[in-house]
């Protein structure tokens, strides 16, 4: 949606990284896209209009030719060291999100994963995961809820890292209680 001035620093971080083969932006708005630097690594997929975040992922994992996946909001950065550690671990955990100590820290991480996934302070911000263990997130459940559908019913885990960034800039900037009252509702009726 382009609300956050960290964009641009998430993409430089991403493209810099040889692990990172391909970049994926699912532009929910085109026409607030700012002018960005060329990227040879980059691809934008516009649907035609607004699907929200838990159908970004979806389809993001879905364009997607690779085996290991960050999933990132665009309202944070995140640093090179991150990548290369979960590059190293992820056959082990699987499933990591972001510890909620992480944001914006002013203490120093060694990039530890620990277990549990802390959803719902930060935790979907940052998500890496192996390709096959993603499983659809349910097309009504529109922006919250996502995390807590990757981690039902699997071991997740968090990583402490130092992350620049807003938790839910894009969320909290577009005025949509409306649709989180209808992700409640259709959390309850799926988990309730």
């Amino acid at each position: 949606m382009w609300k956050s001035d960290k964009t641009q620093g998430l993409l430089d971080v991403l493209s810099k990284n040889k692990l990172v083969s391909e970049i994926l932006v699912i532009d929910n708005n085109p026409s607030a896209r700012p002018k960005m630097k060329r990227i040879k690594k980059l691809r934008y997929i516009y649907e035609g209009e607004n699907i929200f975040v838990n159908p970004a992922w979806n389809l993001g994992v879905k364009e997607s030719k690779k085996d290991y996946l960050i999933i990132v909001n665009d309202d944070v950065i995140i640093p090179n060291s991150l990548i290369d550690k979960m590059s190293e671990e992820l056959d082990k955990y699987k499933i990591v999100g972001l510890h909620p100590e992480s944001m914006n820290s002013k203490r120093a991480f060694d990039d530890s994963i620990h277990v549990g996934p802390h959803i719902g302070v930060g935790w979907g911000c940052c998500i890496f995961m192996k390709k096959e263990l993603w499983e659809d997130i349910p097309e009504d459940l529109k922006v919250w809820y996502g995390d807590n559908w990757i981690c039902n019913g699997r071991t997740c885990y968090s990583v402490k890292s130092n992350v620049d960034g807003e938790v839910s800039a894009t969320v909290n900037s577009e005025g949509i209680s409306e649709i989180v009252r209808k992700d409640i509702e259709t959390w309850k009726k799926l988990f309730i």
